[in-house]
């Protein structure tokens, strides 16, 4: 059974596209710091490509921060190796240009 926001391993980002936008969202934390962008990027099977940054892209429409650090002082854009994802690394850096 598929649980979760979404389905790294098919692709299928369904269930993240009808979650609602919540203002709560904006700087939500879980109990380790880390932001929704800070847990898909420390996954050891984290996506990559054009599905990461479709994935990046939702995440930011439903109101997620681009702006939060963890417990470690990263942002998620600090997650992101820029040679193996440049366009999920060029996403975020127009939205946290201003932190650098």
């Amino acid at each position: 059974m598929k649980t979760g926001i979404v389905f790294p391993y098919t692709g299928d980002t369904l269930l993240l596209s009808h979650m609602p936008n919540s203002p709560q969202m904006m700087e939500f934390v879980d109990g380790l710091g880390d932001t929704p962008f800070h847990t898909l990027f420390k996954m050891s099977r984290c996506p990559q490509g054009k599905f990461l940054a479709t994935f990046v892209k939702l995440l930011l429409q439903k109101g997620v921060s681009p702006y939060v650090r963890d417990l470690n002082q990263l942002l998620p854009i600090d997650y992101v190796d820029q040679s193996k994802n440049k366009e999920t690394y060029d996403i975020l850096r127009k939205y946290t240009q201003r932190e650098y």
